[in-house]
Formats: C-alpha cells, sequence, structure tokens
C-alpha cells in the first residue's frame, strides 16, 4: 500500500445506529491516500458485524478501552498520514472534505490545524441548525469552543509537538486540545466551507450529562489557565439551576437563587468575582428587589378542552382560528429594527391568515413608550384585526404589565398566544401562551454601545423569556443560537428562526424620475454615481471608519464617486462634520438624514454600492434591502452577516479601515465582480419574502398551541436555597 497521505480515527461505542452512515461517508470521500482506524470499545450492538461487512477498506479493532479519548490517542499511535481527521461514529463528513482539507493544507504549510464550517444534524441526517463556528481568535477561544471537532484537522507534527488527548477527560478532551495547541503556539486556520455533520440527539453524551459537562470545562480551564472565564461560569450556574428546578419564574427568590448559584462558582473555580461577574450579580439581586412577591397558594388553572391529544382549543371556539395578541408598541412613526420586524410580520402574516383573530397591544410592557403616544392601527384593520388593550400614560403601562390585574387574560382579549415584540416578557399568563420575539444580545456582549437604562430593560426581558416563554422566536439562526449559548437551561425544541420579511421585496420602479426629498442633491448623486450607506449615528454602525475606508479609497480611485450617508435624524452632527472637513472630503459627502421610502429605495436602486460595516448587528436588514435592489454590498465580517448575506457580499473587518476600502477599491476596479455580487444579492435577498416569514410565523404559532405551558425555572420567595453540586 501506497505511503497514506490522510489517516482517519473513529473512536466508537454502543453506535450500531449510525455507525455505517459514519464508515460511508469516510470511504465515499475518493481519496486515494487514505488510511481509516475504527477503534470500537467492546460495543455489544450491530457494531461488530457492521465493521465486518467492511474489513477490506479499513482497520478496526473490538475491545475495552479507557474512553474516548483513550480510543483516539490507540488510533493516532497507529497513524502514519501526515493529516489527521477524528470522526465520531456517529458523525458524517460531507462529499469532497478530505479533499479540500489536504489542498488547504498543501497551499498553508504554515498552518498547524484548519477547522471549517458544519451542521447539526438529526438521527435521520436532517439539518438542525448550522454550528456556531467563528474566525480564529484565541482569546475569544477562551469563552466558547466554536471549532467542530469533526469538521477541525491536524498535522502529524502536531501530535509529536503537543502530545495526544488528555485520557483524564470524559466530555471536553477535543476542546482542551484546541486551548492547549493555541497556548503552545500552534497556528490555526479558518476554512470557510462546509465539512461535517455533527449529531445532535437526547442520548448524546453532552446533551445528557450537561451539569458534569460544564463542570469538566471548568476544571479544566481553571487548570490551563489558572481562571475559569465567567461565561463558563454562568453556564454551569444555569445547568445547575436546571438540575434542581429552583424557583417561581419572576419571584424575588429565584433571581436570589441565580445570584447565589454564580456567587458560588466563581468563589469555587476562580477564588475571586471578577468586575463584569459583579455587575451581573448585582442585577440580578436589583431584580429580586423590584420584582413583586408571589401568592403561596397555587392558583388554579382553568380546565383546557382538547380536540386532539396535545392540542390547544383556540378561546374563539375555532379548532383552527387563534385568538393573537400582539405587541405593536414600537411600530408607530419613528420605527427602527424592532418596529419593521413587528410591523412587517403582521402586515403580511394577517393578510395571509384571515382565520386568525388579531388583537393588537399599542402599549406593552413597563420600559417602552412611544413620546408621541401609542402608535396608530388603523392601518392594521382587516376584518380580522381588532383594537386590543392600550393605555393612556407611560404610568398606567407600568401598574397594567408589572403587577397584572386578576382579569389579567380577560383585559387582554382571553387571547390564545401573547407575542412580545419589544424585550419585554410579561408574567401571569395561565392559559395563553407567551412567543418572544428575540433580536439579539447586543447589549451582554457589547455593553459599550447601549444606554444602561436600555441595557437592563433587555436583560430583565430575555432572562424572563428564559424562564417562562412558551416559545423564543429569534430573527436569525445567530441569535437563536447565542441565546441558547448564554442560557443553556432553555429547550433548544421550544425556539425557532423567522427572518424578518423585506418591505421592499416586490418594489416596483418607476420612470417619475428623483424622488421629491432628493432633488436638492441631484446632480451630485448623479453626476459619477455614489456609494450608499444607511444607520443612525451610533457606534456601532460605524459611521466614522466608512468615512475614513471613502477617504482612502477616495484617495486612490479613478472614479470621483459620492459617499451619501442615510439616517441618524435631521439634526447637525457637528462632530461628524468637523471630521468629513479634516479630511478634505466636504464636497464628496451628503448626509441625507431620515428619507422616506420612496428616496430609500431610489438610492438602493441606484447606488453603485452599498457599505455596511456594522460593528454588532442582530441582523441587519439594510444589507437585505440593498441586494434586493442588485447593489453590491460590503459588510462586516460577523456571524450574521454568514448567514444573512453568504457569499452575495464582500465581507471585511469592520474595525479595518484599509479593509473598507481595499473592498471597496475591488468593487470599483472589478465589473465582473460588480456584476456577479450584483446578481447574487437579488437572489439571495428572495430569502426573506414576507411571504416566507409570515408562513414561518404562523408554523411557530400553530406549534406552541400543541405544547403545554413551559413550567420554567425559579425559586419561591421565602423557600431555602440548596448549595450546588459540582456534578
Amino acid at each position: 500500500m501506497a505511503e497514506p497521505r490522510f489517516s482517519v480515527i473513529t473512536p466508537s461505542y454502543q453506535q450500531g445506529p449510525y455507525i455505517e452512515r459514519t464508515l460511508r461517508s469516510v470511504l465515499d470521500q475518493q481519496f486515494e491516500a487514505l488510511e481509516y482506524f475504527v477503534m470500537d470499545g467492546g460495543s455489544t450492538d450491530q457494531t461488530v458485524s457492521i465493521l465486518q461487512r467492511y474489513g477490506d477498506q479499513l482497520w478496526w479493532q473490538s475491545a475495552a478501552d479507557d474512553g474516548q479519548a483513550d480510543a483516539v490517542n490507540l488510533g493516532l499511535e497507529r497513524t502514519r498520514g501526515e493529516f489527521i481527521g477524528w470522526l465520531n461514529s456517529d458523525d458524517v463528513y460531507y462529499a469532497g472534505t478530505l479533499k479540500v482539507v489536504a489542498e488547504y493544507f498543501d497551499q498553508h504549510p504554515e498552518i498547524d490545524i484548519v477547522y471549517g464550517n458544519a451542521d447539526h444534524i438529526d438521527e435521520n441526517d436532517q439539518f438542525l441548525e448550522s454550528y456556531p463556528t467563528e474566525p480564529w481568535d484565541p482569546e475569544r477561544l477562551l469563552e466558547t469552543c466554536y471549532l467542530c471537532q469533526p469538521a477541525t484537522f491536524f498535522r502529524r507534527r502536531v501530535v509529536e509537538q503537543w502530545g495526544e488527548l488528555n485520557r483524564g477527560l470524559n466530555f471536553c478532551m477535543d476542546y482542551e486540545f484546541w486551548l492547549r495547541l493555541s497556548a503552545g503556539g500552534a497556528r490555526f486556520g479558518y476554512l470557510r466551507r462546509r465539512l461535517a455533520g455533527s449529531r445532535l440527539y437526547p442520548e448524546t453524551k453532552t446533551l445528557g450529562h450537561r451539569v458534569a459537562f460544564h463542570a469538566e470545562i471548568n476544571r479544566m480551564t481553571q487548570r490551563l489557565h489558572g481562571r475559569v472565564p465567567d461565561r463558563w461560569l454562568a453556564n454551569w450556574a444555569t445547568e445547575v439551576q436546571r438540575r434542581w428546578g429552583w424557583g417561581e419564574e419572576g419571584s424575588p427568590g429565584h433571581y436570589r437563587g441565580v445570584a447565589l448559584v454564580s456567587w458560588f462558582a466563581a468563589l469555587y473555580w476562580n477564588r475571586t468575582i471578577s468586575r463584569q461577574h459583579r455587575q451581573w450579580i448585582a442585577t440580578w439581586l436589583e431584580t429580586a428587589k423590584t420584582q413583586p412577591a408571589l401568592e403561596t397558594s397555587e392558583p388554579e388553572l382553568p380546565a383546557v378542552e382538547q380536540s386532539q391529544p396535545g392540542r390547544l382549543v383556540p378561546r374563539n371556539g375555532s379548532p383552527e382560528g387563534l385568538r393573537i395578541g400582539f405587541d405593536v408598541s414600537q411600530t408607530g412613526p419613528g420605527k427602527s429594527g424592532c418596529g419593521w420586524f413587528a410591523n412587517g410580520l403582521l402586515d403580511s402574516a394577517s393578510a395571509q391568515q384571515d382565520n386568525h383573530l388579531w388583537l393588537l397591544y399599542r402599549s406593552f410592557g413597563d420600559h417602552y413608550w412611544d413620546a408621541s403616544g401609542p402608535p396608530p392601527v388603523e392601518r392594521f384593520l382587516r376584518p380580522n384585526v381588532q383594537e386590543g388593550t392600550f393605555h393612556r400614560s407611560p404610568a398606567e403601562m407600568r401598574r397594567f404589565w408589572r403587577q397584572p390585574p386578576a382579569d389579567f387574560e380577560q383585559r387582554l382579549g382571553a387571547p390564545d398566544i401573547v407575542h412580545a415584540n419589544n424585550f419585554f416578557a410579561p408574567r401571569r399568563l395561565e392559559h395563553a401562551r407567551l412567543v418572544y420575539t428575540l433580536y439579539d444580545l447586543i447589549f451582554l456582549h457589547h455593553p459599550e454601545l447601549t444606554s444602561e437604562a436600555n441595557r437592563l430593560a433587555c436583560f430583565g426581558g430575555v432572562v424572563g423569556a428564559s424562564q417562562h416563554a412558551d416559545w423564543v422566536m429569534a430573527i436569525s439562526e445567530t441569535s437563536r443560537l447565542d441565546f441558547l449559548d448564554t442560557f443553556p437551561s432553555y429547550p433548544a425544541d421550544r425556539t425557532a428562526v423567522v427572518y424578518p420579511s423585506n418591505r421592499f421585496a416586490g418594489w416596483v420602479s418607476t420612470d417619475d424620475g428623483l424622488p421629491t426629498q432628493l432633488a436638492t442633491v441631484e446632480a451630485r448623486l448623479l453626476r459619477h454615481g455614489f456609494w450608499l450607506t444607511v444607520g443612525d449615528r451610533g457606534p456601532r454602525k460605524n459611521r466614522q471608519r466608512i468615512l475614513e475606508a471613502f477617504t482612502r479609497h477616495r484617495s486612490r480611485a479613478s472614479t470621483e464617486r459620492t459617499l451619501v450617508l442615510v439616517g441618524g435624524g435631521d439634526d447637525p452632527d457637528p462632530e461628524f462634520d468637523a471630521r468629513v472637513a479634516a479630511l478634505g472630503v466636504s464636497n464628496q459627502v451628503v448626509c441625507l438624514g431620515y428619507v422616506d421610502d420612496t428616496a430609500l429605495a431610489w438610492l438602493y436602486e441606484h447606488a453603485f454600492g452599498f457599505i455596511f460595516p456594522s460593528i454588532a448587528e442582530g441582523f441587519g436588514m439594510p444589507v437585505v434591502e440593498a441586494m434586493g435592489f442588485g447593489a453590491p454590498v460590503v459588510t462586516s465580517e460577523l456571524e450574521i452577516f454568514k448567514e444573512v448575506a453568504g457569499d452575495a457580499a464582500l465581507r471585511v473587518d469592520p474595525m479595518d479601515p484599509a479593509a473598507i476600502a481595499d473592498a471597496m477599491d475591488r468593487l470599483d476596479g472589478d465589473a465582473h465582480l460588480h456584476r456577479t455580487l450584483s446578481a447574487l444579492g437579488r437572489v439571495r435577498a428572495r430569502r426573506f419574502a414576507p411571504q416566507r416569514s409570515a408562513a414561518a410565523l404562523i408554523t411557530a404559532y400553530e406549534e406552541v398551541v400543541r405544547r403545554s405551558k413551559f413550567c420554567g425555572l425559579g425559586l419561591r420567595s421565602g423557600d431555602p436555597v440548596p448549595l450546588p453540586r459540582l456534578d
């Protein structure tokens, strides 16, 4: 046999239902210089009989070992290949994986480990979700394991220099290996291609023993680095809370319990509490002070009629139609992202699903109040849409939602579903299912990008949702996975993604000339063309770096295009204007403030390119809107834009003006690239059509009413709080 270039090792034990699919995924790679080892731990199911059928295509043994890490190490000792892959006996490689990995290693001889994208798949090989892979960042790796093990490969020299897997670990031997290699100076490469499917089902070792899994990670990171990152402490505390079943959701005792577990975790592993962790604990304790005590007696739950097993009969008497209480509090004239999302969903879903009754709540929650008063709802009023509960002042609104009256659900219109869209998660819904829209957790990851008041309001709402929402509806897969990572006690099967819909889908261009709002800048826009960006003046929209990138690009471009900035209000912005003047581009920069949809559509359609290198986003709808009009897009190298834009945009480091300028240079100098991105963007934008979002929303509604109420986790006021076990 010729000397192998690639060695693949599969540790196995009692994986008969899946192992043949694993074997075939390796053997079907059509990689000639391959050796394949299966190290079975003495399975008593059908595994051995399956291995016997493939005995002439691989090397295998079935004998007792000391666990998964030991099995992989035994395989490593037998391998000869230059490149090594480790594939568990319930995971699969995708077609062509070994070939592209070998090519990557050949093209990058300096790289020791390469990892790619992957999917979570179910027992039947069906896609569940994308694995949350991220670009290489050793500091970020300390907080979360974003390398998917079956999609990660390494050179033989890695084992020779840094050793084998740690046999003493049962759950996180792969994560420890990556951290050890990173700390030792190994060089990692990120291959942006889907390489493997990682199977996810209740019987997997990690899902079946989550407290022990997180405890092992904490011990491991403490041993390697001297301390446990705050994120892993919080994950462990949440799993302990789930194990003990502490607390009535929303009660003071519940929040005190969460604070105690976090405090205990930090002191046990780190012997100190970091500033960030102290802020979290203080917030939970403050929340406990402001929550009203719950009644000590169990309320009598109303009887629930059943038309078929697991199916709730809506209160309007129709087995098909639902009474949907829908939060429209942010859909007023000054609406931004959250308001546009709720506005678009309601408009398209109520038009397509006229058998459901929609009750609109113009005031909702205890923190958001439209300064112009509750938004008008006349534009939504169809035969199946009605005015719901609303309040005449912020004080009246806060009293109602913070301390719900005895006839709370009757006052809400006896809904089957209450859909919250403004971060507030109402309590005391005994019959109605609470559907909670999750936009993002930017307020946690980037506290500097928001105000303290907004941060606390958002935090309280998301924590409340993690405790008592019957369904969490994320606006992106990125946000959904972030939520589950932050609140691992919340059941993943009660989450779904409903994308925001593009309000310009189906927009018909006209030949009426320039919109009135743009008349004063016509000559500047049309003479040489223009770059466009849309967003407010907040730091996450990155206006200053966009301006610097534009200045760099213009200094070396053969064209004289203008930069047009839309949004941010109509008031002067002296600081930004001063920066424009200092860079010497006052005649090339146009700040338009807010524009109406007609003007914005014209700008999208006629822009040479759309620049949106945002620092943080939950979705980034302007990217979809621009793509829908065929404007080539330059955006950020963030996970959300991989999901939203895919290969239909150029993605760059948002913190590097030079990288943004280089992308602008590429678009300006490559007509073929410009045409290609324009065409790809139009196709990509179709994924976010209103009809698709409406269908996904109704599917989620119909699923949540089939489910029982989510009991949540919590601690009754006055109950003792037992100290948690470590595993």
